[in-house]
């Protein structure tokens, strides 16, 4: 269940900051308030959890929401992460693109 709140966060989150990044070079008020709405819905979205301690939900959100963030920007803009060429010659994506998702194993076997 947390796990599908964040999901949920993290795509509340998205949405906001896309209605706002829409927003404000428009002077479109309404995207600004849809956006302000949106974000309000995300901050409540990944807070209704209170069992969990607000750092590991934090730790576990930020993986969850570089995930979400990256299939979202594969999606719906068509790019992938950046990688760089060493790393491909390993077979292997950005080490650094992985963190998150260690970071979230590692905090999902834990409890």
């Amino acid at each position: 269940m947390l796990f599908l709140m964040l999901i949920l966060a993290a795509v509340l989150e998205i949405g906001g900051d896309a209605a706002i990044r829409h927003g404000l070079p428009n002077a479109g008020w309404r995207w600004l308030v849809v956006g302000a709405m949106i974000l309000t819905a995300y901050g409540f979205a990944v807070n209704l959890n209170r069992a969990i301690g607000f750092g590991r939900v934090m730790g576990i959100y930020i993986a969850v929401f570089f995930i979400v963030s990256q299939v979202l920007s594969f999606v719906v803009f068509g790019r992938w992460p950046k990688t760089r060429r060493s790393c491909l010659r390993r077979s292997a994506l950005d080490r650094s693109s992985w963190a998150p998702i260690h970071i979230l194993a590692t905090a999902l076997t834990s409890w």
